[in-house]
């Protein structure tokens, strides 16, 4: 049949997360990431190469690539970028840069018989080279503060690695260059990748499993989970982006911190606090497994087994638990019928608009949010819970209107309840939210319009979204930058 299957490390991963992350994706949803990277790469070979007299001059013929086109943020992004890169590897006589775009693939091959075969590849985008000795340096160049490279990526290296040959890793964001390791393992963990590939081929390739992956997958709005609220179809010319719960809540505090990160893909200056604290982490895991793995979690019989799970904590720690554990218990005893399925359950949907930018074109948002529990209630009405170890907040209500949404989808039911349990020491109460045809249709409106404003933001005008200053500026990852660019 001499058919190659051609995958990468990065494909690997999806297709083990979801196999229907696989396949013709949409317009990129964050578009400037790419562009960076691809900008970046061309700028440099330029500089390598071009026929400026001085190294300034070649420095700036190079710069014209991008510094016509880009805007003031994205360009002195580039120039960050760039500067990074020359100090890490400055020109000399003795060195000889090769670069390649497309990046140059280190691959493993595994014949399947009757001229089938898997590729299984890593890519690296440069080879040095010194005068005089044999020396040789392979650089795999990352543009963001993205996670370390995957075992499999290191595998593929590893395996592929001549003699003489270094693995080197620059983060040009960073400003960092890292010699990457050998690992022993390497042929088990390849080996293990094309076992699973072969299960892969032969499966479903469009059976969804959603997660939090999702907010990484280019194909959201394509592989069917997250329908289209009216049920348009949508396809792959579509302007596409992807908006989690969390980056709903910050859409609602300010465009410009939501739009840097979703639309325009500006590098984080710093890292914010992540969503939960020690304690709402763990509250929320130990909940999960007696929701999961017991038969009445909101009974006395529940919090005995909470009450055994946590036996191992700090003292202070197993006594706060246990109190919004039994909090949460006595809130839930007022509703008749609970019956919590599932915990961590993917919700949510898309929608496709006019794309104003492009007439003629649609632009499709997929909003999804992982909620903590959901089940019936009642007369057997669809329920979200989503437990809250901090305090009652306004903007909660989108998160609602998210779930309601997503929920009514799923279920093809005309009523949605989501309860928000806000479980605090010395307090806690219960949010209800009961979502009918009117209250349903309300919230549809909601994501429409704020579709409608988020796709009318030129992508090529970093500054085009309106700030909104307020307490959240001290925890955002911007707000240097923003600082330094408002009117």
């Amino acid at each position: 049949m001499d058919q190659e299957h051609k995958f990468t490390a990065n494909t690997y991963k999806k297709i083990s997360e979801c196999p229907a992350s696989v396949g013709p994706s949409g317009k990129n949803k964050a578009k400037p990431y790419l562009d960076r990277w691809v900008l970046l790469n061309e700028v440099i070979g330029d500089w390598l190469y071009n026929d400026a007299t001085s190294e300034e001059a070649s420095i700036d013929k190079a710069q014209k690539i991008y510094s016509e086109d880009s805007d003031l943020i994205q360009k002195n992004i580039l120039n960050d970028l760039f500067k990074a890169f020359r100090e890490i590897f400055p020109k000399t006589e003795n060195l000889r840069m090769s670069r390649n775009y497309p990046p140059i693939p280190r691959s493993e091959i595994k014949d399947l018989g009757d001229g089938d075969h898997i590729t299984l590849s890593s890519w690296v985008q440069y080879e040095v080279e010194y005068k005089d000795s044999d020396r040789k340096e392979t650089i795999k160049l990352r543009t963001a503060n993205s996670d370390p490279l995957s075992q499999l990526d290191l595998a593929i290296l590893s395996l592929q690695k001549d003699e003489d040959e270094t693995y080197l890793e620059i983060n040009a964001t960073k400003g960092t260059v890292d010699e990457l390791p050998v690992l022993e393992n390497a042929s088990e963990i390849v080996e293990e990748a094309f076992l699973n590939i072969q299960e892969y081929l032969k499966g479903d390739k469009n059976k969804t499993v959603p997660g939090t992956w999702c907010s990484r997958c280019d194909r959201s709005s394509l592989c069917g989970r997250y329908q289209e609220i009216d049920g348009k179809k949508t396809n792959v010319k579509d302007r596409s982006f992807f908006i989690s719960k969390t980056d709903l809540l910050k859409l609602n505090t300010c465009n410009r911190q939501f739009a840097w990160k979703t639309l325009y893909g500006l590098p984080k200056q710093i890292e914010e606090d992540s969503e939960y604290s020690n304690y709402g982490e763990k509250f929320h895991t130990y909940a999960e497994k007696i929701i999961n793995e017991f038969q009445e979690p909101m009974s006395e019989f529940g919090i005995e087994k909470f009450s055994q799970a946590i036996s191992e904590e700090e003292e202070e720690i197993r006594e706060k638990l246990l109190i919004a554990y039994s909090t949460l218990v006595e809130n839930m005893s007022s509703y008749e019928n609970v019956e919590l399925k599932q915990t961590e359950f993917a919700l949510g949907f898309s929608i496709l608009i006019d794309d104003p930018i492009n007439p003629g074109s649609n632009v499709v948002f997929t909003y999804m949010g992982m909620a903590d529990i959901v089940g019936r209630i009642g007369d057997n009405t669809p329920v979200v819970v989503e437990l809250k170890t901090g305090k009652e907040r306004d903007d909660h209500k989108y998160e609602a209107d998210l779930y309601a949404l997503g929920a009514s989808i799923a279920t093809k039911e005309k009523k949605v309840i989501v309860l928000h349990v806000y479980m605090q020491k010395d307090s806690s109460k219960i949010v209800e939210r009961v979502y009918e045809e009117k209250e349903l249709s309300k919230a549809k409106e909601f994501f429409i319009t704020k579709s409608l404003e988020i796709s009318s933001w030129n992508p090529n005008q970093t500054l085009n979204p309106n700030y909104k200053a307020g307490s959240w500026c001290e925890y955002c990852s911007y707000e240097t930058i923003c600082l330094e660019n408002r009117n």
